[in-house]
């Protein structure tokens, strides 16, 4: 149990770690290169996680799907075998089409070169994802901590050393190839990077039509993430590709910060929703999703008040992203409204269905990416952020209407509408609208809104419980 919980806390410790590096490097760049330069920066990074995420999407669920049928150690090493021959073929034909579609990218003037390094950097991550997966289902879980940790590490690292030395997009893309090589021949070198193919034809057969759903999935969630970049880059001028990359990776902050408390209460409602009564359950998972509801709010009303003078202060090429406080109060409000989808999830995947959740995300998908090009194509600019919202509203009422058809979940709109509230007065504030209302109120103002909502809504639920 005491190295679960060590090996539990160093998965999330190091993604937070990724993420946050991550973060700083996406800030400097910004500041570093032109708007052009940027935009040509966000569409060969999201062609970079594309690869990475899309060429293992799936394969590692089926092969889990399949190890009931393969209980013999000998088995077992057959099917991970077959699983590998899968996941290759899929980065071939991932770095083919790439290759095959650099015309779509021509337009931001993005050299062969650095073109290359990025699809092959994609390539380096996708296995080094892949073989993490597969070392934690034969917990082997020091390895696979290092593998999901060291090369992307290494990618960002290397990444910020090129463009630091050479100040210039390919230079950020030779240095991030370099340094997941680097990273990924230093784990080669250690005990447990066997890699053996197999042609089991029915093995191989059932991976793949298991893996396809997981796949369509991944890419839709790509799609709506920073692969939105390409959709953008369609319809819209090249500034707002810039402008999108850098209004998405400031809100990941927020969206790590809600992954990790989420990450923390999962496991302990898998636990309670075994050992205690429903209701006491979901009134504790309904009590935290309220206050994270709220706290996402207030992070984000802080950020958006701060954002206009922060900018100038950091400087560079910063400024010329000065002036989006609504474009990232739409994006945090998204996320404040994604929050029931994490409080109903827990329910499905504690009750083993995952599939439910599967068929959501499909569906929510691609009716997000229907609106978000409708209002795109229509409004502008201000489209992206509108279906953006648009998108998390689909897909948290989504899973709320399906998971109430199977439980009591009872969702806390009053933690949304503090959230939601603060953000509203955030950017209020930001943007001068009512000058006789000082900034430093912010706080009074966001513990006043909190405590109307908590208290009407804790009455609200006692009087539930005394009706029942």
């Amino acid at each position: 149990m005491r190295r679960l919980i060590i090996y539990s806390a160093l998965y999330g410790g190091t993604a937070v770690l990724q993420k946050l590096v991550g973060f700083l490097i996406f800030m400097y760049l910004a500041r570093l290169l032109t708007v052009e330069q940027y935009a040509q920066f966000g569409l060969l990074y999201a062609l970079q996680q594309g690869l990475a995420t899309l060429a293992s999407a799936g394969v590692v669920e089926a092969t889990v799907g399949q190890l009931r049928q393969y209980s013999g150690s000998t088995q077992r090493s057959r099917l991970f075998a077959s699983a590998n021959l899968v996941f290759l073929a899929l980065v071939l034909l991932g770095c083919g089409a790439a290759l095959f579609g650099r015309l779509a990218v021509q337009q931001q003037a993005s050299t062969l070169t650095a073109y290359l390094c990025i699809v092959g950097c994609g390539a380096i991550l996708a296995l080094a994802s892949f073989e993490a997966q597969i070392a934690r289902l034969r917990e082997n879980h020091r390895r696979s901590v290092l593998l999901s940790c060291v090369p992307a590490l290494g990618s960002s690292l290397g990444g910020f050393l090129g463009s630091l030395l050479a100040r210039s997009v390919p230079g950020f893309c030779v240095g991030a190839a370099i340094g997941a090589t680097c990273a990924s021949l230093a784990l080669r070198t250690m005990r447990g990077s066997t890699w053996r193919l197999t042609l089991d034809g029915i093995t191989v057969r059932r991976i793949v039509i298991a893996a396809a759903p997981f796949a369509l999935v991944a890419f839709l969630g790509w799609l709506s993430g920073y692969g939105t970049n390409y959709l953008i880059n369609t319809l819209l001028p090249g500034r707002e590709v810039a402008r999108f990359t850098f209004a998405l990776s400031l809100c990941s902050l927020m969206l790590l910060a809600s992954g990790a408390l989420n990450q923390v209460w999962s496991p302990r409602f898998y636990q309670l929703i075994k050992d205690e009564p429903f209701a006491a359950v979901e009134l504790r998972n309904r009590s935290f999703y309220r206050a994270l509801a709220a706290a996402l709010g207030l992070c984000g009303g802080f950020a958006i008040i701060a954002y206009p003078r922060v900018v100038p202060i950091l400087g560079g090429n910063l400024r010329d992203y000065q002036h989006m406080t609504l474009e990232l109060a739409l994006l945090f409000s998204a996320y404040v409204i994604l929050v029931p989808w994490w409080h109903c999830q827990n329910h499905f995947l504690a009750h083993g269905m995952g599939r439910a959740v599967l068929k959501i995300t499909l569906v929510t998908s691609l009716l997000g990416i229907g609106a978000l090009l409708l209002l795109m194509w229509t409004l502008g600019g201000i489209g992206v952020y509108l279906g953006f919202f648009a998108h998390m509203v689909l897909r948290a009422a989504a899973i709320v209407w399906e998971a109430r058809r199977h439980w009591p979940v009872q969702v806390s709109t009053s933690g949304i509408g503090v959230g939601l509230a603060m953000l509203l007065l955030g950017l209020v504030l930001a943007r001068r609208l009512t000058p006789l209302l000082p900034e430093a109120g912010y706080m009074l103002a966001c513990a006043t809104v909190f405590y109307a909502f908590i208290r009407h809504d804790s009455g609200l639920w006692q009087i539930r419980q005394a009706g029942s």
